[in-house]
This record gives structure tokens, C-alpha cells and sequence, in this order.
């Protein structure tokens, strides 16, 4: 009925102005209620208050009505609002929609302050105005202002890109990030005021919001203002200088909310700032004089305040999240052969420590990231270990000996790979080009921080030695000494060589491992001391005995000497649940069969020691035993 009221409407209008007669008052007025004598849907007849148009039965605003965007039935692509009738991009941080992509007028040279406001060639857009100059400590790369101290793509400088994986901290690429600021992809940022990274990576402000002590707001704490999606202070920003996007022309500094050249108030001009030499860390005492990361100037010295989440261990600050010495609390150091990481100990390599020592010459020889020196390259774990790990206590690097060469290190099929030493340069290996230089550029190919080492490309390996009596005891200790795990903190407290008949394994054959303060045990067998198989396990039964027959999950590793696994059955059988009241099994109970790859001993077989995990022996075999807190 609608639409025949309106055709009628508009035929009767023709209708008067043909006949020259004036329109109807009563239907003038119909008309003045709405926007349109048509019947458009907008107010009036429709239904519809004033400002909204009949879409189908629904009253909807045309201005933003992303359906009905300026007509009914015109809706917005995905990804676009409706605004004032015409479908624009939906942007977010700050950002304006220009041409169908969303920008940052402040710094975008094609869209300068407004869409389409190009700078001309040379010039930066900083602050939403083009210039000659970068001001705020940035630096002009091509058409954009950057701040060469973090941007990944010019780090240190324009065009000194970071690698893969690396984030720019401090003007220099890297794997980590410092002074309390997160890897987000390849930038350092402050998750405490970062817009884009609010709380943590990728989690951003809506429009509008800044980033303040983590959490999005409207507002800014302090003496902090809200400049674009920032909280800066004003009275010495000089990219904010009283007032946002005020900028210090190149030279000066902003003091007192006022750009100038000069320095008050007992302060100094350090680049574009002016600086309290007396409590500046970064300017301790005079430009770019910066304390030690953990010292701050106070007075008239450095005194130890540790900050971005390292803790204070003695006169030195740490971070317990991955310091070997000090890992997850103050003193609490890993054991040889063990790293740290995100506070807790964790075996180097993979699970073993390091199982593939090459005894020469009154030392140990292993690789820092235990790789077994003569492993082929075509076999290296990894071949791209570029990230630093710390060299372990009780170990150094090898200096550069051709002894070492010739009897530690072999030919590798595979081709050109590269063990390093102590200078940083290193022999090449290969069936190629044995005793050579490696070619790494400028003759270094190792790098350095505190005590971690990294290689400084790919098919690389750093080669570590510790001296070969690396094996404690415990006190009193007498027998067969066995392999040495001191540098993973084993304590051997027994070692038999089993032969043929007789009785060389006593029934209390694990007396001297029942101190106390031992609660772990390493039980080994083998042929020689480079060649065995073991198993950890986590609970003293020496000491404790067992729970149940058998106890089960006690097992933590079985490994041979190369930190390669065999087979468990995580079962531990004693009689008597004590392995000193008869035969104990371990690894499940297999009988006499020597390629089981249990341990059986003090029963009817052969050898005390029976089966040697699995090892296939015929003749005489070790079984040493180790403890460690």
C-alpha cells in the first residue's frame, strides 16, 4: 500500500502543476515531514525518524551503515566502515585510510599529513611535515626517518639489515633482547608502553589507545602526555617538544619544553638531549660514557641496580633465566654437561651431556654443542649453529695444535667442514683441504660474549678440551675406575671388572653410594670405559631400596657412550625390593640372554653382571656406579 500511496502522490503532483493549481497545503505538509516528496523511506511516510532511510522494512542510517552505505542495498567491502555515506578502510593504530591503504600521515613521505600530500625528492615526512632533517635521534635512510638503534633493516646504519631470526638492540644485531624490552618478530620493543605491543607481541591498542605500564588506556600516567598512540614527556621530547609533533629542528635540544641550543639546570647537551651527567647511565659523567649495563651513576659513582628482569647474585647482576651458574635462583648452579634455560638445567645436546669425548694426549676433546668431532658434517644435528652456548665448567677451548688435527679430528667424506679453535680461526677438514684456514671473514670465525662462543657462519663447530681426570670419587673409593662424568656432577662410588666365574661382584655391591646427600644414580656397563651403555635413575635404592616389586618410572635416561638411546623397559625388580638382599633387575628381568637390553645382577649366569644392557659381550665386562645430589 506504500508504494501506491507514493506513485499516487507523485501522479497527483504532476496532476496540479499541469492545471497550473497551486500543490495541496495538507500534502506539502505530508512532504516537509520527511526528505524527499518521493517517499524515499527517510522519515515521514517511511516509518523512519528523520536522518534514517527504509531498507526492506528496517530503519537504517545511510552516513554509517556499512549495508547500506549512502543507499540502501550498497554495502562495504570487508575490511571497510561506512563513514559520512561513502565505504572507507577500517585502519587501526593511528593509521588513515589513503587510496585504500592505511597509512601514518606522521612519517609517510607519499602521504605527508594528508592523503596524497607527497614530500618532495629528499625529503622526510617526520611529524606530518615534509623536511630535509630526522629529528629525535633518527636518522634519514632513503625517504624515511629511522631510529638506526632498533630498526633491524638499518642497524648501526642505513642499509645494515640484521639477519634472519636477529632483532637490532643498541645499534647491533642480535639473538636476544636487553634492558627489559621483547623479540617481537625482528624488533626489540617495550611491551610496557608499546601500542602495537601491548602486554606482550601483536597485542595492540585500538584506535585511539595508548600503551601505559602494559595495559591500553585513553590516557597517560605521570607527567606523560598522549602524542599519536605514545606517551612521551614534552618537556624534553625533542620530536614532542610542548607539544606533540613539535620538532626540534636538527641541533637542538628540547629543554624546558622549548627547543634550543643550550642546556640548563646543571644539565648537558649529549646528541639532542639534555643530560644529568650526575645520574645519567648512559652519560655517566660525560657524553656517551655509559656504566656497565647493571650500574647506574649515583653521586659520584656506579652502583649496582639490576634491571630488565636480571636479578642481584653477589656484586654482579644475572639473568637466573639462563645463567649456568645461577640458574632459576642465586647459586643454584647446572651441573657439568648441563645448560640453562628459562630457569631450569637441562642436558647439553640433546639428553646425554656430552657423550662423545675423544681422549688424546691427557685431555678430553668434544665439540661445544656435542657434536662428536668426527662425526660427518652430512650428519651434524644441526649444521647452522650460529647461537651462543656457554662453555661449561671444567672446560676451555682448544688451542690450535696440529697434534690435535691429526689424532682428534678425521677426514670428512661429506666435504668442506670446519673445526674452530681458541684463536677464533680454525683448521678446514675434508678430504679436500685437511690443515687449511677456514676462509672466515677477517680471519674470524668465532665470536664471544662473556663465556659463550657462536660460530660466525654456518659449518662450523668450536672444539672444547677438559684434562682427562675429570672423574670424582667419593671418599675411601677403591676398584675400577670408569668413564668420567664429573663435568655432568657424577660421583663414581664403585667400579668392578666382571670376569668369567668367580665372584667379582659382592652382594653389597653398592654400599659406598648410600651418603645421604645422594639421591640419583648412574648404573654402567661395559667393555672399556669408551665403550657402555647406562641408566639414570632418580631415586637412591641403594639407600632406599624399592617401593614395589617391581617399581616403575624410576628410569630418567639409557644411553650408550654416544648419547644415543636403547630400548627401556622402565621397571626396576630387586628381591627383597632391595638390590643387597639377592638378584636385581634392571630394565626389566630378561634371565642369562646377554642381547637383552637389561642388567641382571648377582644371579646364576655367567658373569655377575649379565647382560650389560643389551651389549652382546662375551667375555669380561665393568659395572661402575655413580651418584650426584
Amino acid at each position: 500500500m506504500r508504494g501506491l500511496k507514493v506513485n499516487f502522490l507523485a501522479r497527483s503532483h504532476g496532476l496540479w502543476l499541469l492545471l497550473g493549481l497551486a500543490f495541496p497545503a495538507a500534502q506539502v505538509g505530508a512532504c516537509a515531514a520527511g526528505t524527499s516528496e518521493f517517499g524515499s523511506g527517510v522519515g515521514g511516510a517511511s516509518g523512519c525518524e528523520a536522518g534514517l532511510l527504509d531498507c526492506a522494512g528496517a530503519c537504517v542510517s545511510p552516513e554509517t551503515d556499512p549495508a547500506n552505505c549512502g543507499a540502501c542495498g550498497k554495502a562495504c567491502a570487508a575490511g571497510e566502515s561506512c563513514h559520512k555515506g561513502k565505504c572507507v578502510l577500517g585502519c587501526a593504530g593511528g593509521s588513515t585510510a589513503c587510496g585504500g591503504k592505511c597509512v601514518d600521515m606522521a612519517n609517510d613521505p607519499v602521504n605527508c599529513g594528508a592523503c596524497d600530500a607527497a614530500c618532495a625528492e629528499g625529503e622526510v615526512c617526520q611529524g606530518g611535515k615534509c623536511g630535509l632533517f630526522c629529528a629525535g635521534g633518527t636518522t634519514k635512510c632513503e625517504q624515511k626517518c629511522v631510529d638506526t638503534q632498533t630498526d633491524a633493516a638499518n642497524c648501526g646504519g642505513c642499509g645494515k639489515a640484521c639477519a634472519e631470526g636477529e632483532v637490532c638492540q643498541g645499534g647491533k644485531c642480535g639473538l636476544l633482547c636487553a634492558g627489559g624490552t621483547t623479540k617481537c618478530e625482528d624488533k626489540c620493543v617495550d611491551t610496557q608502553s608499546d601500542a602495537a605491543n601491548c602486554g606482550g607481541c601483536a597485542q595492540a591498542c585500538p584506535p585511539g589507545y595508548v600503551c601505559w605500564a602494559a595495559n591500553c588506556s585513553l590516557l597517560c600516567g605521570g607527567e606523560s602526555t598522549k602524542c599519536g598512540d605514545k606517551c612521551v614527556d614534552t618537556a624534553n621530547d625533542p620530536a614532542n617538544c610542548g607539544g606533540c609533533g613539535k620538532i626540534c629542528v636538527q641541533g637542538q635540544v628540547c629543554q624546558g619544553a622549548q627547543c634550543g641550543l643550550q642546556c640548563a639546570g646543571g644539565t648537558t647537551k649529549c646528541g639532542n638531549l639534555c643530560v644529568n651527567l650526575d645520574n645519567d647511565p648512559a652519560n655517566c659523567g660525560g657524553c656517551a660514557k655509559a656504566c656497565a649495563p647493571v650500574l647506574v651513576w649515583q653521586g659520584a659513582q656506579c652502583v649496582l641496580e639490576c634491571a630488565g628482569g636480571s636479578t642481584k647474585c653477589g656484586s654482579i647482576c644475572v639473568d637466573t633465566k639462563n645463567d649456568p651458574k645461577n640458574c632459576g635462583a642465586c647459586a643454584k648452579a647446572c651441573a657439568g654437561g648441563e645448560y640453562c634455560a628459562n630457569g631450569a638445567c637441562s642436558p647439553l645436546g640433546g639428553g646425554g651431556g656430552l657423550q662423545n669425548e675423544v681422549l688424546y694426549g691427557g685431555y678430553y676433546y668434544a665439540t661445544l654443542d656435542d657434536v662428536p668431532p668426527a662425526v660427518a658434517y652430512g650428519a651434524w644435528k644441526n649444521t647452522c649453529q650460529t647461537d651462543y652456548l656457554p662453555l661449561l665448567p671444567g672446560w676451555e677451548l682448544v688451542p690450535e695444535d696440529a697434534g690435535v688435527v691429526a689424532n682428534v679430528i678425521k677426514p670428512n667424506i661429506y666435504g668442506t667442514h670446519c673445526i674452530l679453535f681458541a684463536n677464533g680461526v680454525s683448521y678446514g677438514v675434508s678430504t679436500y683441504n685437511n690443515g687449511q684456514p677456514c676462509g672466515c671473514s677477517g680471519n674470524q670465525c668465532m665470536a664471544q660474549s662473556g663465556n659463550q662462543y657462536a660460530v660466525a657462519s654456518c659449518s662450523r663447530r668450536i672444539l672444547i678440551r677438559r684434562a682427562a681426570n675429570n672423574n670424582p670419587k667419593v671418599p675411601g673409593f677403591s676398584g675400577e675406575e670408569g668413564p668420567a662424568f664429573g663435568q655432568q656432577g657424577w660421583v663414581q662410588c664403585e667400579g668392578y671388572l666382571d670376569k668369567a666365574g668367580g665372584d667379582h661382584v659382592p652382594k653389597e655391591w653398592g654400599n659406598d653410594c648410600t651418603d645421604l646427600k645422594y639421591n640419583q644414580l648412574r648404573v654402567v656397563c661395559g667393555a672399556s670405559p669408551v665403550k657402555y651403555r647406562y641408566l639414570d635413575v632418580k631415586k637412591n635404592v641403594f639407600r632406599d631400596g624399592l617401593s614395589a616389586y617391581p617399581e616403575t618410572g624410576l628410569i630418567t635416561a639409557a644411553k650408550d657412550q654416544d648419547g644415543n638411546d636403547f630400548a627401556v623397559k622402565n621397571e626396576i625388580y630387586a628381591a627383597g625390593n632391595h638390590p643387597h638382599t639377592g638378584t636385581s633387575w634392571w630394565n626389566g628381568g630378561d634371565g642369562c640372554n646377554e642381547s637383552a637390553p637389561n642388567l641382571t645382577v648377582n644371579n646364576a649366569c655367567s658373569w655377575e653382571a649379565a647382560n650389560c644392557f643389551g651389549q652382546g659381550l662375551g667375555s669380561d665386562r665393568y659395572l661402575w656406579i655413580y651418584v650426584k645430589p
